[in-house]
């Protein structure tokens, strides 16, 4: 028996991260840093109505700092010619954009 109004469509799917965590422990026995990115499943369908759908988590830690990685245009998906970053560089990067993001909350200038 078919469902009600049962239809056959051609939608686009894709994967995407929904949000990034990384745990940056100070103490503690076996506490190590690590990244955990949440991934969510989309659906396009063809009225462009969007229907997200959480995935899997994908969790590694967040060493060793050397780990070397191309980067990758986000709007392409293409390499950026030969460039690489290391998780140290991303590390210093957040802790930079962490510092500054406080600093202007204290001074009431965040947006």
């Amino acid at each position: 028996m078919a469902d009600y109004r049962e239809t056959s469509k051609t939608v686009t799917t894709w994967r995407r991260i929904g949000a990034v965590h990384i745990d940056n422990p100070l103490v503690g026995g076996n506490a190590e840093r690590r990244i955990r990115y949440s991934e969510e499943d989309v659906m396009r369908n063809p009225d462009l109505s969007v229907v997200v759908t959480k995935a899997t988590e994908l969790s590694a830690p967040f060493a060793p700092l050397a780990y070397s990685f191309p980067l990758i245009n986000p709007n392409t998906g293409d390499p950026i010619g030969a460039q690489t970053a290391t998780l140290n560089d991303i590390f210093i990067a957040l802790y930079s954009l962490y510092r500054d993001m406080a600093a202007r909350r204290d001074a009431g200038t965040l947006p």
